[in-house]
């Protein structure tokens, strides 16, 4: 429903990956909801998954997919998106990717339709990292981010 959400605005260093991991995993183990996502700028990608293996024990850790440059093509990106839904879990993905994979020039038809459904329907919870990328409505990311449902 309109108005749901929160923003993490503190200063650098205040524990802002904590809190998020923190909200992520009791979210999942609540059973609240299966599918979590994070959008973050590429250059930290692999930084969330640590984070996410510093701050909690295996036992506890939410299954990780890393959409990182391993996902070459576009049939391989489906694939791991669909393990995701399966298995449910954490989906870390960068801006770019998820603009790509939902609004770019190269995916099209029912491809970029079912791109679009389970990245932007289909996901529980949504942290977007860095969330002042998306202030400027009239981008191609926010744009994006804006049709989630």
């Amino acid at each position: 429903s309109a108005g749901t959400g929160c923003i993490l605005a503190h200063l650098m260093g205040l524990g802002k990956t904590l809190q998020s991991i923190t909200i992520v995993q009791a979210f999942l183990a609540s059973h609240t909801g299966r599918l979590a996502m994070i959008v973050c700028p590429v250059n930290v990608l692999t930084n969330w998954k640590l984070e996410f293996s510093k701050w909690l024990d295996a036992e506890d850790r939410p299954k990780i997919t890393l959409m990182s440059e391993q996902y070459r093509t576009n049939s391989d990106r489906m694939k791991a998106l669909e393990k995701w839904k399966k298995r449910g879990g954490v989906l870390i993905i960068g801006f770019e990717m998820i603009r790509n994979l939902c609004d770019g020039k190269r995916v099209k038809g029912r491809q970029k339709e079912k791109f679009q459904t389970l990245l932007l329907e289909e996901t529980d919870l949504v942290v977007v990292d860095e969330g002042h990328r998306i202030k400027n409505s009239k981008t191609g990311l926010a744009k994006v981010l804006n049709q989630m449902g």
